[in-house]
């Protein structure tokens, strides 16, 4: 059995470091994409397991990303989870209806929340 495949849209080094190594260290391949062309043409590629998308990218934005990726019919049955520090209430749900499955805020979950939440989603 192969490795469960994540794609990580994240654009901050740290951020890809920290949380591609904690990914890799539970067993899970992970690709990452720091841009929108990059995030839209990996997922059409590898159709990844889950993608774990962060919602300031530069000049990029994450909400973008989202909207064409449940636009596509190639990649709009994807699990994707946003990954943000980004907490704006009105945000979270606008996300939320747009297809996302959850809205993770990374400055309130704890290293064990991540994991557990991580593996819930790819157990489904």
């Amino acid at each position: 059995m192969s490795a469960q495949t994540i794609l990580l849209i994240e654009d901050d080094s740290y951020q890809i470091s920290m949380y591609g190594t904690r990914l890799k260290n539970l067993g899970y391949t992970v690709i990452n994409a720091k841009t929108m062309k990059k995030a839209l043409q990996l997922a059409k590629e590898t159709q990844p397991d889950l993608i774990l998308l962060d919602m300031l990218l530069g000049e990029d934005n994450g909400y973008k990303i989202l909207k064409k990726l449940k636009s596509d019919s190639t990649t709009k049955n994807l699990k994707v989870v946003i990954l943000s520090n980004y907490k704006e209430h009105k945000f979270i749900t606008d996300c939320l209806q747009q297809g996302a499955l959850d809205y993770l805020v990374k400055s309130e979950l704890s290293n064990q929340e991540f994991t557990q939440k991580v593996r819930h989603y790819l157990k489904d």
